[in-house]
């Protein structure tokens, strides 16, 4: 690793047994969930953008939504988008890419670039905004 960041030795192994199987181990789930970001986004001041993919298995609807509720009730701004995609198969789909990418353009244009006028829309579209509580 080219920052001389040494990972968990146990990482790799567990990553390879999960591909091969499809499962990892409670011990292996502890081991992630013991070092994951959970209790670092109270950490979190900077704009915060969060693009989500609805069929993602690996990094779930509720942990974005949970990630993006931290951070609002911490006065971060916050914006999440969803998309189908990510860590699964993705059946359908409304999204083609290009509506993540006029927004994610539009809010480093404003978070950025500094372009504090220009609008980046609502912080959860009014579809997902069914589906979820953003304050």
């Amino acid at each position: 690793m080219l920052a001389g960041a040494r990972a968990n030795p146990r990482i790799l192994p567990a990553a390879i047994i999960g591909d091969l199987t499809g499962m990892v181990s409670p011990a292996d789930q502890q081991l992630l969930a013991d070092r994951g970001p959970d209790e670092l986004v109270n950490n979190i001041t900077a704009p915060t953008m969060l693009v989500q993919g609805t069929v993602d298995t690996l990094f779930t609807l509720a942990e974005a939504d949970a990630n993006a509720k931290v951070l609002i009730a911490n006065g971060v701004p916050t914006k999440v988008e969803w998309f189908c995609g990510g860590h699964g198969a993705c059946l359908t789909s409304t999204n083609n890419g290009e509506l993540i990418q006029q927004n994610t353009l539009a809010w480093l244009d404003r978070y950025v670039k500094g372009k504090t006028l220009l609008p980046t829309g609502p912080s959860l579209s009014a579809a997902q905004a069914a589906d979820a509580d953003y304050g």
